[in-house]
């Protein structure tokens, strides 16, 4: 007897001793035992709350689903063939909310191996007890069973719509679970065979072409369709109902695909004809994207799927992309905006079916990847495809948007250790879209696009119908754009929090070889716990300066604590600008003289630049360092630049820093942005162009809404009125489109009841997606108590979409008129509200409620009664943290800075 045997023996005998079971010859307990001691031990065992291990591996999946939607259930069968890496005897994987009537295993001698399902995590996790040991090898998984409807657009979910039922699915991220039984996770990719059985009128899509079509004798018609390509579970989706389906053709062979692809799109039943201006637009956009990738659109079809309830956005499914009706409904007159979001989600959603679909992430901690990319590649094709449309310093403000929440001690680092699955949906958050994007393009900008394009191509090549890692595509990064140093510099980024601070002086002593010494810290607010001093990262800085008149720049790679960067120049600078076309993720700060000399020439600043100007000295005054006096002049020239977002940006700022001033002391404030505001909107005129157009919308929001400037409002109550036919027909005419929200605004605030009744109801019929945005969003902002309590009554019924409802309410408690009764309001109906909200992502919404509350006793309220409804909120913990963390940062400003603030105001004319 070998060594191995002997101590195998042994082991058995001691298991055999404590169980009074028996040992075979070869030392393994003897096999109709070995089924009990295996299940005592699973039985004892935790079930993982995390990632699954590799014992037991799916290689395909065959989905049959039973889907009415006029019904409360549907039901399917599934089998996935499967590796055993191990003999077992239980097997852990994903299933939740199932009934499941019948499971049962064969093994690779087609034997039935009968078996149990027992569902034992919250979140999904189920077991599976098989009737005796298993060998290794390969072996099938089959699952019959049912399942009601989700209500909450989420999983497969059914939605009613006047006398239509329809059904269609998000199964980002762990959804799928709900569906059907199996590997719920993104390492998990095979190829999966799809068959749906529907109504007889029923359109049904998925992610593939309809193979055939079989009428059943119940009159029900059986719908195969072609295998998949590898794809996670996640990235499947169905859409079953009475849609309009709109077949556009094939979009043409190009220099990349010689192949055609058809083109459709999906609509609830009247709306189809609404889908053509996604439909026309969607060719340039995707042509773009197979010229940037190198290789062609990686699936047989394309269907955009128009889904009849609000779940949120978009999602990527592989050949069928699912668009709230917002995104996708729309024609040549719609609003810009809508417009450009269209534009902007779609180029995000179909650069997905590349990074993220056909290389997909091996667990969720590199979802950041995912998301970042699809965020900074949508704004590049946007911009290539619609210049007009001024998409190219989209993902600057969103990145500049991130570091509000990155500047919190309670931030996360963009890719963070997920070992629950309940830490699965926090991932989704603006630091994994937006600070991943704009780390992406801070890279980019240093190595160089053609370099950094043929990083990206290497990554694809290597891993398409596979997986991987931020460390494959940092390796990929590093070979394809032949600089190894890229690598540390992206690792300080994605493996740590915060945003870097940059402390930028002059330093002209020997004047013909002027220098700036730059010192590298984390930035914190007054009254964060942060400590500056214990993050270093390494930055990819580029500055901009001013020399004998001659404007130059100069970048280099930041690796110390403190270094000085010479420049090229023999003369001391007259102006330096220490983030040369915006692209770096940090922020800076300057002496007295620097940011005087920057602002007095803010106006001839590029838009870039002029942007991450005033994300800087905004983030300066709140943390202490800039004086208010400078603040307010510093915004007040920005809000003159001729850039529309510029000048929006600098109106959002006021905006947000208008937070800390006590009503009390809100009067001058609001003529002071009236008076620096009213100037600026007064030069727009009747200017045509997409940023005139864009800023005259969001500066009359501001100067009625956040100014309260009475004339404006007056005149606008009147069209409002107009708009809706207060008294008399409505009258479309009577308010252009893109302005509908803040004229709508104005009526509910200042028309009374009768206005808000009609808008009510007008809202709440419509199907136009436009016109629902801007009604809600205005009924959102109704200040009056009587209506308020009618609105939160109102609430409770049901009668909006869940977003609709999410958004109404977030408002509402973001509003100084409305949130203490909107507080009280939650307190008394928390679990009805919470049960309202839409989707997976309760645990996320729900903590942040409470963030424009600025009194620390208002943070210790606020956190308790998070915590008391802690078991109905699923990983509330990282957003309640950030939430009471903002708050008390809000009420330090305010006691620090609030009457400096104010007297900066008045004094400024």
């Amino acid at each position: 007897m070998s060594r191995n045997a002997f101590l195998q023996l042994a082991a058995c005998f001691a298991i055999s001793f404590a169980t009074l079971t028996g040992c075979s010859e070869s030392g393994t307990p003897s096999t109709d035992q070995t089924s009990a001691t295996q299940s005592a031990d699973v039985d004892s065992a935790e079930a993982p709350v995390g990632r699954l291990d590799n014992s037991v591996v799916p290689n395909r999946y065959s989905i049959e689903l039973r889907i009415d939607p006029s019904q409360e259930r549907f039901s399917g069968s599934v089998t996935i063939d499967i590796s055993l890496n191990e003999p077992r005897d239980s097997i852990w994987l994903h299933g939740k909310n199932l009934d499941i009537s019948e499971v049962y295993l064969t093994d690779s001698h087609s034997n039935r191996v009968e078996a149990s399902y027992e569902e034992r995590l919250e979140s999904g996790v189920s077991l599976l007890s098989l009737e005796r040991l298993v060998d290794a090898g390969p072996a099938t998984l089959h699952f019959t069973y049912s399942a009601a409807f989700n209500t909450s657009s989420n999983a497969l979910f059914k939605i009613v719509r006047g006398e239509d039922s329809y059904a269609a699915t998000q199964l980002e991220a762990i959804a799928a679970r709900q569906v059907f039984p199996g590997f719920d996770e993104p390492g998990f990719k095979v190829p999966f065979d799809l068959t749906v059985v529907t109504r007889a009128d029923d359109v049904v899509v998925t992610n593939t072409p309809e193979a055939s079509a079989e009428t059943l004798a119940d009159g029900f018609v059986r719908h195969v369709f072609e295998t998949t390509r590898p794809l996670p579970t996640y990235l499947l989706a169905f859409a079953v109902g009475p849609y309009d389906l709109v077949d556009y053709g094939m979009i043409p062979a190009n220099s990349i695909r010689h192949r055609e692809v058809a083109l459709r799109g999906i609509a609830a039943r009247g709306l189809g004809s609404r889908m053509e201006y996604a439909l026309k637009n969607t060719d340039g956009l995707l042509s773009l994207l197979e010229e940037y990738f190198g290789t062609p659109y990686p699936y047989k079809k394309l269907d955009l799927i128009a889904v009849p309830e609000s779940f949120g956005g978009a999602m990527e499914n592989a050949g069928a992309i699912t668009y709230d009706e917002y995104l996708i409904l729309m024609d040549e007159e719609s609003p810009l905006s809508q417009r450009r979001a269209y534009t902007r989600v779609h180029a995000h959603e179909m650069a997905h079916m590349w990074f993220g679909d056909l290389v997909t992430p091996a667990w969720w901690n590199d979802i950041w990847l995912n998301e970042s990319f699809a965020s900074w590649m949508q704004a590049k094709v946007a911009h290539a495809y619609w210049p007009e449309g001024e998409f190219d310093r989209v993902t600057l403000k969103r990145a500049l948007g991130a570091m509000a929440n990155d500047s919190l001690a309670s931030a996360r680092e963009i890719r963070e250790p997920i070992d629950n699955n309940d830490k699965i949906e926090g991932a989704f958050d603006g630091i994994t879209y937006r600070k991943g994007a704009g780390v992406l393009a801070m890279l980019e900008r240093y190595v160089g696009e053609d370099r950094f394009q043929a990083g990206v191509r290497l990554h694809m090549d290597r891993h398409a119908d596979g997986t991987a890692t931020a460390e494959d595509f940092m390796a990929s990064l590093a070979e394809g754009t032949e600089r190894v140093e890229i690598e540390a510099a992206f690792r300080s980024f994605i493996e740590q929090p915060g945003v870097p601070l940059l402390s930028v002086a002059l330093d002209c002593e020997d004047e013909q070889n002027p220098r700036l010494k730059v010192r590298q810290a984390r930035y914190a607010p007054l009254g964060s716990a942060i400590d500056p001093g214990a993050s270093e990262w390494q930055i990819p800085m580029c500055v901009s300066f001013v020399a004998g008149g001659v404007e130059k720049s100069t970048c280099t790679l930041l690796s110390e604590r403190e270094q000085f960067i010479n420049l090229d120049t023999d003369s001391c600078p007259t102006q330096v600008h220490p983030n040369a076309d915006g692209s770096g993720y940090y922020r800076f700060s300057l002496d007295e003289t620097g940011w005087e000399n920057l602002i007095a020439d803010a106006l001839n600043l590029a838009p870039a630049e002029a942007l991450v100007l005033a994300d800087s000295l905004d983030a300066g005054f709140r943390a202490g360092v800039v004086p208010a006096e400078s603040y307010v002049a510093g915004m007040s020239t920005l809000v003159s630049h001729e850039t529309w977002d510029v000048a929006d940006a600098a109106t959002n700022y006021f905006e947000s820093i208008a937070d800390i001033i006590e009503d009390s002391q809100l009067d001058p404030v609001e003529q002071a942005f009236r008076d620096i505001v009213r100037p600026r909107f007064a030069e727009l005129g009747d200017a045509s162009d997409s940023g005139s157009n864009l800023l005259r919308q969001r500066m009359q929001r501001f100067l009625i809404i956040i100014a309260k400037d009475p004339v404006m409002r007056g005149q606008l109550a009147e069209q409002a009125a107009a708009r809706i036919g207060l008294d008399g027909g409505p009258d479309p005419s009577a308010a252009p489109a893109s302005l509908l929200e803040t004229i709508f605004t104005v009526g509910v605030q200042d028309l009374g009841e009768p206005f808000f009744d009609l808008l009510l109801e007008q809202a709440t019929a419509s199907e136009d997606p436009a016109f629902r945005e801007s009604a809600t969003g205005a009924l959102g902002r109704v200040e009056d108590p009587m209506l308020v309590r009618k609105l939160q009554a109102i609430l409770l019924t049901g009668k909006f979409k869940g977003t609709e409802f999410r958004d109404i309410v977030r408002r509402q408690m973001a509003r100084r008129a409305t949130i203490d009764s909107s507080y009280a309001w939650l307190r008394e109906h928390t679990e009805t509200i919470i049960g309202m909200m839409p989707g997976a992502l309760t645990g996320g919404i729900v903590p942040t409620l409470g963030r424009s509350f600025c009194t620390t006793d208002r943070a210790d309220e606020w956190h308790a009664f998070i915590t008391a409804h802690a078991d109905k909120l699923p990983g509330y913990e990282r957003d309640l943290a950030q939430a009471t963390e903002s708050i008390r940062l809000c009420a330090a400003l305010r006691q620090a800075s609030a009457a400096e603030l104010v007297a900066a105001f008045e004094k400024h004319e």
